[in-house]
């Protein structure tokens, strides 16, 4: 039978584990609706979810903020 400290170490392991998988999960984008999806207020074609590299690198940073402090 396993020590309880063992069993704590593992169990800490599994926690660490789940933690660093969604922190690197990256969830899909939702379908454009003809507007910038970092709010920035520009129209764009249907088939793009930015108007420009700066506001994907925004959203992204806003998104990877989100999912550390368990918003998302």
């Amino acid at each position: 039978m396993p020590d309880p400290a063992d069993l704590a170490e593992g169990f800490g392991q599994l926690v660490l584990d789940c933690a660093l998988t969604q922190l690197r999960a990256v969830p899909k984008l939702p379908a454009s609706n003809g507007n910038c999806l970092n709010a920035c207020g520009e129209k764009i074609a249907y088939d793009q979810h930015f108007c420009c590299s700066e506001c994907r690198d925004d959203f992204e940073r806003i998104q990877a903020a989100k999912r550390r402090n368990g918003v998302l």
